[in-house]
């Protein structure tokens, strides 16, 4: 990038963006091995634990679709301990990721999706 500004002795840069990039993710990197735009869902493994040293673990799904639940409310500062720290609202997974941390997506009773995921954590 900074080559370009030299040489046009400007710092616009709109229009050369795209191939900066391009040419970026298609140069190899040593830390991977290899460029960017060559890896694939299946390579994934591989580079994580060439620059982590470990492989990622799956963790157990602690909740199964179906399951009742109730979310977390948020912790305010000075919160009275007396108050619910949960909604009154039930919910029911509707699908759960087993991703790194595990996630869930939840549903009402009246089977409207609730916007966004939550950790196991929250629920």
């Amino acid at each position: 990038m900074f080559r370009v500004f030299t040489y046009r002795k400007s710092y616009k840069y709109d229009d050369v963006l795209q191939s900066l990039v391009k040419s970026y993710n298609d140069s190899k990197h040593r830390s991977i091995g290899m460029a960017p735009s060559k890896v694939t869902p299946d390579l994934e493994p591989q580079i994580f634990k060439k620059l982590y040293g470990y492989t990622i673990k799956n963790s157990k799904v602690s909740l199964n679709k179906g399951d009742v639940v109730r979310i977390s409310k948020a912790n305010k500062s000075f919160r009275r301990g007396y108050l619910p720290g949960w909604s009154v609202e039930v919910f029911t997974v509707s699908k759960a990721y087993s991703s790194h941390p595990t996630t869930f997506e939840l549903q009402d009773l009246k089977s409207e999706a609730i916007k966004g995921r939550f950790y196991a954590e929250e629920l």
